[in-house]
């Protein structure tokens, strides 16, 4: 934008330069300053800039160990906040076929949105307890501010160890008419 001001011979005059950037990428323009003296050309100062965004990071995809149907397997899931502006988090849902065995134990606890700072992490507890034998997975997405990576996407694994089952056949025996003294042998099958 324009500005015109007037400078008086032998003074200075500090002028403003404002900044915004209105996407992710880098700034490169000319502030031109034109003056009244015809013997010297217009001076002209370069301004560089970089558009910084929210950058979310994190691993994606969590293993849980073999777990048996009765109990639950714990782990801690860190969100990182990466460059220089705070990364804004709306909320953190699990989907997928098995979403109902994997659970965001933390996030009960947390108010949505939140901010994370720049450069900075926060910890999430993720719990999965396996509703049926075999593998078992789901999509953690955590909603953010990256518009590059919004839903960031979290792979969740785990496999569910049902308790063993067994076979026994013939499921009585009879050692009947046995004389004292004597042994009787008969077998079980047991599969």
């Amino acid at each position: 934008n324009p500005c015109i001001f007037s400078l008086e011979p032998n003074k200075s005059k500090s002028v403003p330069v404002t900044f915004k950037p209105l996407a992710r990428q880098s700034y490169n323009y000319t502030l031109t300053l034109s003056h009244d003296d015809p013997l010297r050309p217009a001076i002209r100062v370069t301004l560089l800039g970089v558009g910084e965004a929210d950058r979310i990071a994190g691993i994606t995809k969590i293993d849980f160990d073999t777990t048996a149907l009765h109990d639950s397997a714990y782990k801690a899931y860190q969100i990182q906040a990466l460059g220089f502006c705070a990364l804004g988090i709306d909320g953190i849902k699990i989907v997928g076929k098995d979403a109902l065995d994997f659970f965001c134990r933390t996030c009960d606890s947390l108010v949505f949105p939140f901010d994370i700072p720049a450069r900075r992490d926060t910890v999430v507890g993720i719990l999965f307890k396996p509703g049926a034998h075999g593998a078992r997975e789901a999509e953690m997405q955590i909603w953010n501010a990256d518009s590059l990576n919004n839903p960031f996407r979290v792979q969740l694994q785990g496999f569910g160890m049902g308790e063993p089952k067994m076979a026994v056949e013939p499921t009585s025996l009879s050692f009947l008419e046995t004389c004292v003294g004597d042994t009787s042998i008969r077998s079980v099958l047991i599969s």
